[in-house]
């Protein structure tokens, strides 16, 4: 579960809008599990040296800052989740992993911070460097209005052609070897 959709997910919980002590079991088991999540992409993006998932969660465990074990046992604000439950959790994350990139930011403090890269957000940047680009839009300056002529919407004395008079509302879309006028809604009008 990347980033993006564990902050999906949590929208799904009634932050706000009701006391946890009013939450259902089964929101108060959602909310826990995103929470392991986000421990255990920490403890991913800093301790993964290639482990299995169950022996990540045994080192937290021997670990006298066992950050798993609040998710395992439960506490005040979190019903337990079970050993088995935390490994899968652990093995889902890691499933989901591209790879995690070291040193990404340092603060002024010159700590260094890493970060985890995603597949399926490698996969929808892939998708996305893949598809044509849009042709980029540009305001029309009195220069160009001068070299172009386009289609009025209103009344023109020289026929179905005319000069464009009130240009700011306009656009110019430039393609690679021609430029196309729009009107502010997107249409071509020249």
């Amino acid at each position: 579960m990347t980033d993006r959709e564990l902050d999906k997910a949590r929208k799904l919980l009634p932050l706000g809008k009701k006391k946890y002590a009013d939450w259902t079991d089964d929101e108060k088991k959602l909310s826990a599990e995103l929470s392991c999540r986000d421990m255990i992409n920490s403890i991913l993006a800093y301790n993964w040296h290639g482990q299995t998932a169950d022996e990540i969660v045994g080192e937290q465990e021997a670990d006298r800052w066992n950050y798993l074990d609040k998710f395992i046992n439960g506490d005040d604000m979190r019903p337990p989740l079970g050993r088995e439950r935390v490994v899968e959790l652990v093995q889902e994350q890691m499933d989901d992993i591209d790879s995690v990139v070291k040193d990404t930011v340092t603060d002024s403090e010159g700590i260094s911070y890493n970060s985890i890269k995603w597949k399926r957000e490698s996969c929808e940047k892939k998708v996305e460097e893949a598809k044509p680009s849009k042709p980029k839009r540009h305001a029309i300056d009195a220069d160009v209005l001068k070299r172009f002529r386009c289609v009025k919407e209103s009344k023109c004395n020289e026929g179905k052609y005319g000069f464009l008079k009130r240009y700011k509302e306009y656009r110019i879309i430039e393609t690679p070897s021609t430029y196309v006028i729009t009107d502010p809604h997107g249409t071509t009008v020249g």
